[in-house]
């Protein structure tokens, strides 16, 4: 039996289909039983729980084998992952994978997500269970805070400047949990995973406006400026703060950066911005 947390976000439920439709035994952590029938109509056992509390998540790890550990952004994620983990190793949960991010190893400046992310990373090396982290660069599904300026204006409003990154597929991150999960020799790795070429946010927008046949723009603003569009657009303060440090000098070097370790799991390339951009070109229309 396989545990997936996060079965209905953008990875979580990604890798739960790729699971299910290997025939393995997945169960599905949710908080919430309004979700629990569309993954059970997919053959995923359900379990319901509550990282914040410990005390529920012991029917949910009874009879696990392995898990994938990921949580939401927020200031006691880290606190979330130590519950989970101290409850799987009581239940005897062989292995555990987390995915983490590319900048849980950024000191100076200091990034509140990165430490948050890191100390999850070593209450997991520090569990007894065997373990795996995939450390995540930026999602190409973030491109999508766009989508309303584009279809507007035909305007991209970036605040990262010449800054490069190497975003990557949600589902490549998904199908290289998959793989730690489910076949041998992963244990005890770090695996950094990126998509396969670094892009400014003007070239993105250039490959995307390509993709749909349109010519776009690219708006550069403030830090400050793009941290009220997160909050405006939802994102709770602390948060849109957070995501803001990534641009600092500094974190930028971290993150922009590419690695072969999509490759090295999979034994493909990770998806490009160019494949990407094809595929759900429609939605910016």
């Amino acid at each position: 039996m396989i545990l997936v947390t996060g079965p209905t976000g953008n990875v979580g439920s990604e890798l739960t289909r790729l699971l299910l439709a290997e025939g393995r035994k997945v169960r599905a952590l949710v908080r919430n039983p309004e979700k629990a029938e569309a993954l059970k109509k997919q053959g995923a056992e359900v379990a319901l729980g509550d990282l914040d509390r410990r005390d529920t998540l012991r029917e949910a790890v009874a009879g696990v084998e392995k898990a994938f550990l990921v949580s939401t952004m927020n200031p006691r994620m880290a606190e979330q992952e130590l519950n989970l983990l101290s409850a799987a190793r009581e239940a005897g949960v062989k292995h555990v994978v987390l995915l983490s991010t590319l900048g849980s190893t950024i000191t100076q400046p200091g990034v509140k997500l990165g430490k948050l992310h890191r100390a999850g990373e070593l209450a997991l090396e520090a569990s007894g269970m065997a373990w795996t982290v995939l450390r995540a660069g930026g999602f190409l599904t973030n491109f999508f805070a766009n989508v309303a300026s584009v279809k507007g204006q035909n305007t991209v409003y970036s605040c990262t400047g010449t800054n490069q990154y190497a975003p990557i597929d949600v589902r490549d991150i998904a199908a290289v949990a998959a793989k730690v999960l489910t076949t041998p020799g992963h244990e005890g790795k770090y695996y950094d995973l990126t998509g396969p070429e670094l892009l400014t946010e003007a070239a993105m927008t250039q490959k995307l406006g390509a993709a749909i046949g349109k010519q776009l723009n690219v708006v550069n603003v403030p830090v400050e400026a793009a941290k009220g569009a997160m909050i405006g657009m939802g994102f709770p303060e602390w948060l849109a703060g957070s995501l803001c440090e990534f641009y600092q000098p500094g974190a930028v070097e971290q993150l922009g950066r590419v690695t072969n370790d999509v490759h090295t799991v999979l034994g493909r390339p990770a998806k490009s911005f160019d494949q990407w951009a094809k595929e759900v070109g429609p939605a910016f229309l």
